[in-house]
């Protein structure tokens, strides 16, 4: 089952931020699930973080279960991430893994008029991408969380083989569509 999704004013897949950012933190990361029989992976599972753009990929794999390959990038304002997974042992082992890209940046709203202490604040995001999982058990799943002024808002999509969709999301979604068919 594929679920292909469309623009929409949330973050996860790739995000993009209106701003600029001054002094951002950016990590790539990606390696298996604690669960997952594929443990051996090259390069090491890991993170690299740096003020500048980054990007890590590695490969898991054992030969009698199969192989999962994540890569991840974060640039400033952007962020992408994407997982691939193939079991072919027929039983209950699995092969399973994640990617993140992380941006993170502190912002101080100030006013020459010292009575406005109020702000209005918001983020354009974007989030685009597929979904997809195929097999006699396979599930794809997508999570992004943002922080403004100490409050989180969490989106969260997950997708299981039989094309069962469920969400949550904390988001104010003002414009977009997300779903099958969008």
């Amino acid at each position: 089952m594929r679920l292909p999704i469309a623009p929409m004013s949330c973050v996860a897949v790739l995000a993009t931020l209106a701003f600029p950012a001054v002094a951002a933190t950016l990590v790539a990361g990606a390696g298996p699930n604690s669960d997952s029989a594929t443990q051996a992976c090259v390069p090491p599972q890991g993170n690299v973080s740096g003020s500048s753009s980054v990007t890590f990929s590695t490969t898991c794999s054992r030969a009698d279960v199969g192989t999962a390959s994540g890569d991840a990038v974060a640039a400033t304002g952007h962020v992408g991430a994407s997982a691939q997974a193939d079991s072919h042992n027929g039983n209950s082992l699995v092969a399973k893994i994640g990617a993140q890209g992380i941006y993170d940046d502190f912002l101080v709203f100030t006013s020459s008029n010292p009575a406005n202490t109020v702000a209005s604040v918001s983020a354009n995001l974007i989030l685009t991408g597929i979904l997809e999982a195929v097999g006699p058990v396979a599930g794809a799943s997508v999570e992004s969380t943002v922080t403004l002024s100490g409050a989180l808002f969490d989106l969260r999509l997950t997708l299981d083989q039989a094309g069962n969709l469920s969400t949550s999301n904390d988001f104010v979604v003002d414009r977009g569509t997300g779903g099958p068919d969008h």
